[in-house]
C-alpha cells in the first residue's frame, strides 16, 4: 500500500509540472498574440499617418512651386507698392588716382 501512495505522490507531481509547464505556453501563446494584435494596428495607424503626410508634402511642395514663380513675386512686389522702373540708371565705380599714374 505504501508503494501504491508513493507511485501516485510521484504521478501528481508530474501532472502538476506537465500542467504548470501548459500553463505558461498558453499564457505565453495568449501574450504573443495580444502583441501582435497591439502591432498590426500600430502599424495600421502609421500607414494611415504617411499617407496624411505624403498628400501634405505633396500640397506644400504644389504651393511652393506656386509661390516662387516670377508671377507670384510680381504680384507680391505690386501688394507691397514696388513699381517697375521707367528710367535704369548706371552707377559707375570711378577710377581710383592710384590707377591714373603712370
Amino acid at each position: 500500500m505504501n508503494k501504491n501512495k508513493k507511485v501516485n505522490k510521484n504521478i501528481n507531481i508530474t501532472r502538476y509540472v506537465f500542467l504548470t509547464i501548459l500553463a505558461i505556453i498558453i499564457a505565453g501563446g495568449v501574450f504573443a498574440t495580444i502583441e501582435m494584435v497591439t502591432s498590426g494596428a500600430e502599424v495600421a495607424n502609421l500607414e494611415k499617418e504617411e499617407v496624411k503626410l505624403i498628400e501634405k508634402n505633396r500640397l506644400l511642395s504644389q504651393e511652393f512651386a506656386k509661390m516662387s514663380s516670377l508671377q507670384s513675386f510680381e504680384k507680391m512686389a505690386d501688394s507691397l507698392g514696388f513699381i517697375k522702373p521707367t528710367e535704369i540708371l548706371y552707377v559707375v565705380k570711378p577710377e581710383g588716382v592710384a590707377a591714373k599714374l603712370p
